[in-house]
């Protein structure tokens, strides 16, 4: 496999699905400056069991290039909280997506998210950032809706990623590279109303981003 190039092992893996299962979400809601919690409302209608975690991705970490680097801001915030979260299923969602519906019946291994970048994409060459992960570079689109098993965002909590963590390095290459590193699959998820830009809401229940106020 040449680097950089999807993983044929995760390419069109699906996270495995189960029945009703006792651990609720534990869902983490990242923001900002002043951008707030503008869909909290519609997050809490459609899933009265989550447990609802707001990440302030200004606290944690060097400020600089702060879209590039929440999940800098994530993994900061999940050291200094890890023991508030008590489920085994995490959401990772950013302040600008609208959920509607309940969360996806999974539950993730590792990683699970909408899109797995091939070649061509944009921020394939902060790759040379990342020089120690050759066989483990992935990227996933958007960052900002994905589902975690919480032992994997242990494992990028450890201290031989902190150098890793501390460059500046696009998130949505670096946490999914990491997360891969440590073990944890990376798998996919149907989203369809889920991109890494705006988009109009429909009017069926479910998960849309970006959506902005």
């Amino acid at each position: 496999m040449r680097c950089g190039e999807e993983n044929p092992e995760t390419r069109n893996q699906k996270p495995e699905r189960r029945g009703k299962r006792e651990d609720a979400w534990e869902i983490l809601v990242t923001t900002h400056a002043d951008k707030g919690t503008p869909h909290m409302e519609e997050l809490r209608l459609s899933n009265p069991s989550a447990r609802v975690h707001v990440v302030n991705t200004d606290e944690g970490a060097p400020s600089r290039h702060e879209w590039r680097n929440n999940d800098a801001r994530v993994r900061a915030w999940w050291h200094a909280n890890r023991s508030a979260v008590h489920g085994t299923r995490v959401a990772w969602l950013d302040w600008d997506a609208l959920v509607t519906a309940p969360l996806p019946d999974i539950h993730p291994a590792g990683l699970t998210g909408r899109e797995i970048k091939g070649e061509g994409w944009r921020w394939w060459g902060e790759r040379q950032f990342l020089p120690e992960y050759p066989q483990h570079w992935i990227g996933v689109v958007p960052l900002g809706v994905t589902f975690w098993n919480a032992a994997a965002l242990d494992a990028l909590a450890d201290p031989r990623y902190d150098e890793a963590y501390a460059r500046d390095v696009f998130c949505e290459l670096r946490t999914p590279t990491i997360c891969r590193h440590a073990g944890f699959p990376v798998e996919i998820v149907d989203l369809p109303g889920v991109r890494w830009h705006a988009v109009t809401p429909g009017e069926e229940a479910g998960i849309y981003h970006a959506v902005k106020p």
